[in-house]
């Protein structure tokens, strides 16, 4: 009798262990797991901001590569600057710009595009703008493998050089008005003369296009310049409350206007028998178009798209470079004079710089570099996925900068 009493008091007590047991292992695994999961996801460190507008407000516009190398100092290699509508993750140490820009490249391929930018470059086809994706890998072969490869620009550098010669004659004459516009000139005349001078359009035949597209391309560096509350606040982009996008829709189609007067010039000269006098990169892109295997063939926005990126990319950004190279060797007159012994020397004092001579002027290719260095401009990259950069975990759509002032030097 007594055995019967015990035993069901022994198995209720082992059931309510077992139970309590269980229950105790659940939510250690939970909150182990819980833990492990978050200290998986930290994000990186960084700067404290406001509300709503983060952080943004305390950036300084004219200084922001040495701001950030400042808050380098501060915050880490890897930090996080809380912006409106997305995080900003700055990186600024050589191992983990190779993993941005090497280890995790398919990832930060793609850039943020203004409004501005989107209506400049036919909605964002171009290849600096396109997503990563199999259009983009077929662009970027055509353009570097073709289009800009080593034997197309050997065949083109004539009809260039020309352009550079002029601008040059123009300058010593005393023509040019400042740094910045000569070299905005140069630039753009030597680049549409590479591009399609070849048969004459915006050289000899039709100086006017080269004029139009520079006015063009200045406008279109004026406007990417501004800042537009639209990008900031997507709902406001249909109000366009600036006036800005209906000025870049403007631009936007004097490019297209020329690019297309361009080309429809070039084939009617091909159709009826005329020669090109010189082959350029519009001929050899007219012969890639031929192709049906080409993804330009198949579009003629795509098409259109790599014209202006090869006759606008680069241009403003040279030309400030230039601009600013000047300023820093002005400033610097024990650098200025080791530049101009080493031109003497390596180039001859009556001559004109060639390619063949660029990879003996070490001293003027180091000034080159600090140059981009100082003033280069910060261009973002977005995460296409999560992913983990230095242990930290990095948003789908946050944008990525690499700050190449700190980066270079380290390097």
């Amino acid at each position: 009798m007594a055995t019967s009493l015990i035993s069901p008091l022994t198995d209720e007590t082992s059931v309510t262990s077992l139970l309590t047991i269980t229950i105790a292992i659940t939510i250690s695994a939970a909150v182990l797991y819980f833990l492990g999961n978050l200290r998986r996801t930290k994000s990186p460190p960084g700067p404290r901001g406001l509300p709503v507008v983060g952080y943004l407000p305390f950036l300084r516009r004219n200084d922001l590569h040495r701001q950030l190398t400042s808050l380098a100092e501060t915050h880490g290699p890897i930090y996080t600057i809380q912006g409106l509508n997305r995080s900003l993750v700055v990186v600024s140490s050589p191992d983990l710009a190779k993993e941005v820009l090497r280890v995790n490249e398919s990832i930060f391929s793609t850039r943020p595009i203004p409004i501005v930018g989107r209506i400049l470059t036919y909605d964002g086809i171009d290849l600096a703008n396109l997503p990563y994706g199999p259009d983009w890998a077929g662009l970027r072969k055509v353009m570097f493998r073709e289009v800009l490869s080593s034997g197309a620009l050997d065949t083109c550098h004539a009809l260039g050089r020309g352009a550079v010669e002029a601008g040059m004659r123009e300058i010593r004459a005393g023509e040019a008005t400042g740094v910045f516009d000569a070299a905005m000139k140069v630039v753009v005349d030597s680049t549409l003369a590479m591009l399609w001078g070849g048969g004459g359009e915006g050289g000899g035949a039709a100086p006017d296009f080269a004029a139009e597209y520079r006015e063009a391309t200045r406008e279109m560096t004026e406007l990417l310049g501004r800042a537009n509350v639209s990008d900031v606040i997507p709902l406001l982009a249909r109000f366009d409350l600036q006036g800005i996008q209906g000025e870049a829709a403007a631009v936007a189609e004097r490019f297209d206007g020329i690019i297309t007067s361009v080309v429809q010039r070039r084939m009617d000269d091909l159709s009826s028998g005329k020669l090109v006098p010189s082959k350029d990169l519009l001929q050899i892109l007219l012969e890639i178009q031929s192709r049906e295997d080409s993804l330009i063939a198949s579009s003629s926005l795509h098409f259109k798209a790599m014209i202006q990126d090869i006759a606008s990319g680069g241009t403003e950004s040279i030309a400030i470079l230039l601009e600013w190279a000047m300023t820093e060797l002005l400033s610097n007159k024990e650098a200025m004079t080791k530049i101009q012994q080493e031109l003497e020397l390596i180039v001859g004092p009556n001559n004109v710089v060639e390619q063949r001579h660029l990879k003996e002027l070490n001293y003027l290719n180091a000034v080159v570099k600090e140059t981009c260095r100082l003033h280069l401009g910060l261009t973002p990259r977005l995460a296409g996925q999560p992913c983990t950069i230095g242990g930290y975990h990095i948003p789908k759509g946050a944008a990525v900068f690499v700050n190449t002032c700190v980066v270079i030097l380290k390097s």
